[in-house]
């Protein structure tokens, strides 16, 4: 079992086949995490009716499994189970997320922060469709410890953050997402967020404890 801190913008409507969004890793003074405790920073999309599929890329921050302190990319296809790839980051450092549908397949891009490409990789998710029928996005950031234990992730600064059907391309707001804090105990005041234009430029503080 576990306690966790989901900080969650999510669309509200279905259709949607991309988001992106810049992070600003926290720096290594902001990060208390031990083995087995972890925090993620990532974009996903998942279709919730018919042939479904959840899917996350991001970055890891995650001592039990050799990264040290260091960031790692990883991507995941089936819930829970998470894939780290060889692209690692430093704590303070900024990249530009981005995840986009096509039909039984989700390509991700990493870009610096000079926009240079640096990571990209297409990844097998059968009922991936590129209209976006049925699928959602999502950009989260999350920290998660066994029962009962504490850690902290601060300063997960998140920037420019756009959703897209196979029409439109837009900021995430209020008129198209909806934000969420959650946590497990539930109502526990273990997040924090200081928007600098809600939605889609805000500060995420987790801090389980």
């Amino acid at each position: 079992m576990a306690d966790y801190a989901y900080r969650r913008i999510s669309t509200k409507a279905t259709g949607y086949r991309k988001i992106e969004a810049t992070i600003h890793l926290p720096n290594s003074s902001d990060i208390t995490i031990a083995s087995g405790q972890t925090l993620y920073n990532y974009v996903g999309m998942r279709k919730d009716t018919g042939a479904t599929f959840d899917f996350e890329f991001g970055f890891g921050y995650d001592p039990g499994a050799g990264l040290g302190t260091q960031f790692c990319l990883y991507r995941s296809i089936v819930p829970g189970i998470f894939q780290y790839e060889t692209f690692r980051a430093n704590p303070g450092t900024k990249y530009r997320l981005l995840i986009a549908s096509e039909n039984g397949t989700i390509k991700c891009y990493v870009y610096d922060s000079k926009n240079a490409e640096v990571f990209q990789k297409n990844y097998i998710v059968a009922n991936a469709l590129n209209s976006g029928s049925g699928q959602v996005v999502r950009r989260m950031s999350t920290l998660i410890v066994p029962t009962g234990g504490s850690a902290v992730g601060r300063n997960n600064r998140w920037s420019n953050t756009l959703v897209a059907t196979s029409t439109t391309n837009n900021y995430a707001t209020s008129s198209n997402c909806n934000q969420e804090n959650i946590t497990s105990p539930p109502d526990q005041p273990w997040i924090s967020v200081t928007p600098t234009n809600p939605y889609y430029n805000e500060t995420v503080n987790l801090d389980i404890r």
